[in-house]
């Protein structure tokens, strides 16, 4: 959307929240803050409405999501992921600072940690399974399911009874 239709909006009386909803992913925050980044301000007294106080020309054949800070924010208020942040990372990997094997090792690192503290996880789930009374039961189930169901077990080093009782309960919580 061009700063001038967006004004044209904002003057046929549109509020900002609605023209932002009708915008992908900005919402009435970012957009209010686009409008200041390009250079307008809002006047509450006198005339009410979006005018420019920026320097030069006023940028209207310009889209809105050129002014749109496009880093996002998480429930805490923390900024998670930006442009900014996004180029600063890659000089660090540019710059000299790892060489690529260094870096294949880091990545490898990063993975198993992730991986063993995801099975961490599922084991502390089980432990926290109730020891109740048990009963066998037969089910028929296709090959490849069970094969991958044998593989994640042995994978995760857990039993397969206490991983399907943990599926089931998890099953059971969300579909109840």
């Amino acid at each position: 959307m061009l700063i001038s239709e967006l004004l044209d909006s904002l003057k046929l009386g549109k509020s900002v929240a609605t023209i932002a909803k009708s915008l992908e992913g900005v919402g009435e925050k970012r957009l209010r803050k686009a409008l200041k980044d390009a250079g307008y301000e809002f006047n509450n007294s006198g005339v009410k409405g979006w005018f420019y106080v920026g320097e030069g020309e006023q940028p209207l054949s310009s889209s809105i999501f050129d002014f749109v800070d496009k880093s996002i924010i998480n429930s805490t208020g923390k900024e998670v992921v930006s442009e900014k942040n996004i180029e600063s990372n890659n000089r660090l990997i540019n710059s000299n600072i790892f060489s690529s094997d260094e870096i294949v090792a880091l990545k490898k690192l990063a993975n198993s940690f992730i991986t063993e503290g995801n099975n961490q996880v599922l084991k502390d789930k089980i432990r926290e399974i109730e020891n109740a009374d048990r009963v066998r039961k037969t089910f028929h189930i296709s090959v490849s399911l069970i094969n991958k169901f044998d593989d994640l077990a042995i994978k995760n080093d857990v039993s397969k009874s206490d991983l399907l009782e943990l599926a089931l309960l998890d099953l059971l919580e969300r579909y109840q």
